[in-house]
């Protein structure tokens, strides 16, 4: 049955391609999209735009499995109308070689009607397991091998196919914009990090003292996971008086050091102590029998 199926879409496309009318020039494209190396899996839409006049479609895409390995498809919302991609939907895939990093599409209008998808939209989109190493990436490519990339139309010549491949980054951060093979090289930012509340504190002796901490942002990581894996060098000691230094450093998932902050904390007594007699203020003594004084208690 798959076999007929390609049968019958390539002579579909054969026919379609007869007639001199030309429709322009369609667009795929893939946007590059750097994850950080916490992430488990990252979702691919690809996006259209030009998209007008067709009738059916055909190519492969491909990735390194060493990377990236495929989970599944998603955002078919394309059924409404014949006139845009009349049920075209997972059935279209050829998910045979996906464990070799490839899958191919074809797809023609059952109801021999051509479609119109609005620019930007997401005509599908894949979801793959993340399986590559911190720094490592995977370009997202649109190949002829083994099928080659093709529209076809009803009403006419079917438009030009334009392609834009994309990197998908582990742990590193990728210019924005697609590339069609020879795109922009990865580049690392060191994070930053921020004191929370001022960086000379004064702390009361003898309560328990709480560090406000820091935080720390990245072009390429999470930010509140970044923080998390601040490590903070130093101690404050409440019962000791004195100037301590507290230390505050973090490397993000590319192996990039933060510039190390830090914060002086005093320890201070500012509160006077205060005495509290044993007994009553005032008391009566008889005459000739020793006194003993009951004495007072001081609190600090």
């Amino acid at each position: 049955m798959r076999f007929l199926s390609r049968l019958l879409y390539a002579v579909g496309f054969f026919s379609l391609a007869t007639s001199s009318l030309v429709h322009g020039e369609t667009t795929f494209t893939i946007e590059n999209q750097s994850i950080a190396a916490t992430e488990s899996t990252v979702t691919v839409p690809i996006k259209v735009s030009g998209f007008s006049g067709i009738g059916g479609m055909q190519f492969t895409l491909a990735w390194d499995p060493a990377v990236l390995t495929y989970s599944s498809l998603a955002d078919f919302n394309h059924s409404a109308a014949t006139t845009e991609l009349f049920f075209f939907g997972e059935t279209n895939f050829n998910l045979d070689n996906v464990s070799d990093g490839y899958f191919t599409v074809l797809y023609e209008q059952i109801l021999a009607a051509d479609a119109t998808v609005a620019d930007g939209e997401t005509i599908f989109s894949v979801t793959f397991d993340v399986v590559g190493a911190t720094g490592s990436s995977s370009e997202v490519s649109f190949t002829d091998d083994p099928t080659l990339r093709k529209l076809a139309s009803f009403g006419g010549a079917a438009p030009d196919l334009k392609t834009v491949n994309a990197t998908i980054s582990i742990g590193t951060s990728e210019q924005p914009g697609g590339s069609t093979g020879d795109g922009a090289d990865n580049t690392n930012q060191a994070p930053t990090l921020a004191l929370v509340d001022p960086n000379v504190a004064t702390h009361e002796a003898g309560t328990a003292w709480q560090d406000p901490g820091a935080t720390a942002t990245d072009a390429e990581d999470d930010d509140a996971a970044l923080t998390s894996a601040i490590v903070v060098t130093g101690s404050v000691n409440k019962d000791t008086l004195g100037t301590y230094t507290l230390t505050y450093d973090v490397t993000d998932s590319g192996g990039l050091d933060a510039q190390s902050i830090s914060r002086t904390v005093i320890v201070e007594d500012t509160i006077a102590p205060e005495i509290s007699l044993n007994g009553a203020p005032t008391i009566s003594h008889p005459v000739g029998v020793a006194f003993t004084d009951t004495g007072a208690v001081a609190n600090d």
